[in-house]
Order: structure tokens, then sequence, then C-alpha cells
């Protein structure tokens, strides 16, 4: 009797338990891989109805962006920086959006001043200009602190654009920008002596404009001397330890430029009109170096402050040029317009530019790069590694070429809707991060340009 009471009482609950486990889960399961295979299909039908294949070479496949850039001012493309077909992108795009579209402002992550020497070097054809950027430092041993300046392909870079920039009609001639930090002291110094004038400054200013000119000279005497002992026959120990005593010497010399400079920073702020006046067209561009400049304590020069960012400098010179479109290649992390949260790097560049108050609020594109089977180097490292921005298995079966743009925010667009590639904060979607993502295939890593004698470019 007790063994009839305990078995009525397990059966039932036995039932129960399958029921509840296994019939539901089934169904559950079922229905989750029905959505997962549903949401592959609709992603992989619209991405095969909104892509375009780039040939780098002939700059075609970019018509995909046309609507979107007519629509917007400033167009801003994201890169795993060390990769070297990132150079081939950037110069295929900006060629397409120059002739296109007549953009022709170039957003650089360079210093202003730096920038100056680049657009130098674009109209001339001097290429002593150009090795100066990127040469500069390597005879006293020194790199160039892991920018662009270090990659032979950022060379190579210009040398083709000056090639093309000569085939365009004056209205379409191409300004390179620099809102970025200053990586080399002797650039600022040296455009900052190529503002003043020859003639005598006024009386209020013409102390503070001295001293930063003597300064200057007796630091150039100073690295004439360095070159001196670099080339004397002397022994080995006796050229180190002039080396030693000639290097104090020129940081001493730069304290002493730098405390001139802080100098002149104040006096701008009392005598704008003097400077103004002094300086004619290149006030703006004087005004905006020298407090570009952040002096430390003790003098020391440094290219940038905490108060300054690019887009303070952006919208300073936004107002000093004539109206156009701007193209800018950034590391990814400057380019979102939204911060994703697995981005630690919080650089709001891109947000800013098209956030509230901004001149250009509502108006700037963002195009994120992806990689497949490519490599990068990065910063003072010799050893490449793989290029991983985002997962581009819902790319990668997609694309036929080593280069292909997507559009996300086309009719009835998933990436609208949800949020793949990117791990999005609450109710935000792909397309409030980026609009287009263009996938490259088999790069290698970009070339030291410090370990070539001789530059060669295409």
């Amino acid at each position: 009797m007790k063994l009839k009471k305990v078995l009525f009482l397990t059966i039932p609950f036995i039932l129960v338990i399958i029921i509840l486990v296994y019939t539901p889960k089934s169904k559950n399961a079922e229905s989750s891989v029905y959505n997962i295979k549903k949401e592959n299909y609709n992603m992989n039908n619209y991405l095969e109805k909104n892509h375009s294949e780039i040939d780098v070479n002939s700059c075609t496949g970019f018509n995909l962006l046309d609507e979107d850039i007519k629509k917007n001012d400033v167009i801003l493309a994201g890169e795993y920086s060390g990769v070297s077909k990132n150079y081939l992108v950037k110069l295929s795009l900006f060629k397409y959006l120059n002739e296109k579209h007549g953009v022709r402002y170039l957003l650089e992550d360079i210093g202003y001043s730096q920038a100056y020497f680049i657009n130098e070097y674009l109209k001339s054809g001097d290429e002593s200009i150009l090795k100066s950027l990127y040469l500069n430092a390597v005879g006293y041993g020194y790199r160039t602190g892991g920018t662009e300046f270090d990659y032979k392909e950022s060379y190579d870079f210009w040398k083709k654009l000056r090639k093309y920039n000569l085939s365009l009609s004056d209205d379409k001639r191409i300004f390179v920008i620099g809102i970025g930090f200053e990586s080399q002291e002797w650039t600022i110094l040296k455009y900052i002596n190529l503002l003043l004038p020859e003639r005598e400054p006024p009386e209020e200013i013409k102390s503070f404009i001295k001293a930063f000119r003597d300064k200057c000279k007796e630091k150039n005497e100073l690295e004439k001397n360095m070159d001196k002992i670099l080339k004397s026959s002397k022994k080995p120990e006796e050229i180190d330890k002039e080396i030693i005593k000639s290097s104090q010497k020129i940081e001493e010399k730069d304290k002493e430029i730098g405390k001139s400079i802080q100098k002149i920073q104040k006096n701008l702020e009392t005598n704008p009109g003097l400077y103004e006046k002094y300086l004619g067209a290149g006030y703006f561009d004087f005004n905006f170096i020298v407090n570009n400049v952040f002096i430390d304590s003790s003098g020391g020069i440094y290219s940038f402050g905490p108060e300054l960012d690019m887009y303070s400098k952006f919208k300073k010179i936004y107002f000093n040029l004539p109206m156009g479109k701007y193209f800018g290649q950034f590391n990814m992390e400057q380019v979102y317009q939204n911060i994703p949260l697995n981005v630690a790097n919080q650089n709001e560049f891109a947000s800013f530019l098209n956030g509230s108050g901004s001149p250009v609020a509502g108006r700037v594109l963002s195009i994120a790069y992806a990689y497949e089977n490519s490599k990068a180097i990065s910063s003072l490292a010799d050893d490449a590694k793989a290029a991983e921005s985002f997962d581009v298995d819902i790319l990668k079966n997609i694309s036929k070429s080593d280069t292909t743009l997507f559009k996300l925010n086309g009719d009835k667009s998933p990436f609208a809707a949800k949020a793949y590639l990117v791990i999005a904060k609450d109710d935000m979607h792909t397309t409030d991060y980026f609009k287009y993502i263009l996938l490259i295939k088999n790069s290698k890593a970009v070339n030291y340009v410090w370990k070539m004698i001789n530059v060669e470019g295409d």
C-alpha cells in the first residue's frame, strides 16, 4: 500500500519535470536557432545588395558613398594604425572625393606647423622638405615618437598626392590641415620664425619678438656645432664627452626659447591688435601656432596642453577658411560618433564634431575600416601583429576583392535596427557609431622609414 502511494505521488512529479524541462527547452532552442538563421539571412541579404568592390588603383567603387557625401561636410575614415594598405585606400578615397565632390581639405592628425611644411612640399616638390620631416632626427639617434612620420608608406603617400595635385586646377588643389599634436619641436620654431616679418615690430612687442629670434639663432649655432662634433675625427671618447656637453647646452637653450614663447603668449593677449597689424595675413597662423604650444614650469616646450584638442582646433580653422568639405583618416577611436562600451580610449572627436554647438553638427559621415588576414605594427615595436578592429565574419564571405565597401544605413538596414560589430550602449545601433564599413584584406604591416638610407617612393 505504501509503495502504491509513493508511486502515485512520484510519477506525476516526474512527468511535470519532463514537461517543464524538455518540452519548452526544445521549443526555445528551435526558436533561437530560427532567429539566428533569420538574422544572418537578413544581414547577408542586405549586405549583398549594399556593397561595392573597390579598385584602389582606378578609384572606382566609392560611388556607393555619393548620396551621403552630398549631405555631409566632414567625411572621416577610421583605421587600425600600422597597416600598409591604409595609405592606398586613403589616397584612392581622397582622390575620388576630390574629383567627384570637390573635397580639397585634408585633415591630418599632425601638428599645424608640420602641415604647413607638407603644403610647401605639395606646392614646390622640394623633397628635402619631406625628408626633413621624416628623417630630421635620425642623425641624432631619435625616432619621431610613433607618429605618421615613422612610416615609409606615409612618406610615399605624400609623393603620390603631390603627383596627383599637379594635375588639378587651382580651385581643386589639396590643402592639408594639421589638427593633432606637434611631434617635432623644430617645425614649431621654424614656422613661427617664417611668420615673423623682417621689418621691425612695434615698440610694445619688439623685445618679446627679439628675444625669441635671438634664442632661436643661438640654438641654431649650437646645432651646427653639434654637427661638427658628430663629423669630427677625434677619438670616440672625446666625441662622446663633447656631445654630452653640447646636448646640455641645446637643452638649456630650448628652455630659454620656451620661456620666450610663454612671454609672447601673454603679450599677445594684451596687444592682439599690434600683432595683427604687424603680422598681416600671417596673424591667424601665428596666433594659432603660438597658442598651440604648452610651456611647463621649467620652460620646456610641449606641443599640446590639456585644454587643446582636435575639435577646438578644427573649429578655429573652420571659421578661418573658405567654405568647403573635409576628409580625414584617423585612428578608429577618433571616428566613432558615439563611444562603444568596448572602447577604452574616450577620444570623442567625431562625436564633438557632430554634436550640439558644432559648426558641422549633423553633417559628419564616419566610415570604419575592418581587416582580414592583415598585419599591423604598433608604435615603436618591430614585430607585426594581426590587425583586428572588428569581427568580420558577416563581411568576409560577401567580399570578393581585397577592398570592399559596405553601406550600413540603407533602406531597411538591420544595422540601423540593432547593434552588430560593436558593443553598443542601451538603445543604440551600429549606425549610431558609423554609417559604412570598409573591409581591407591581405595587407602587410607598414615599414619604418628610419631603417632606410634612401627614401624612395613611386
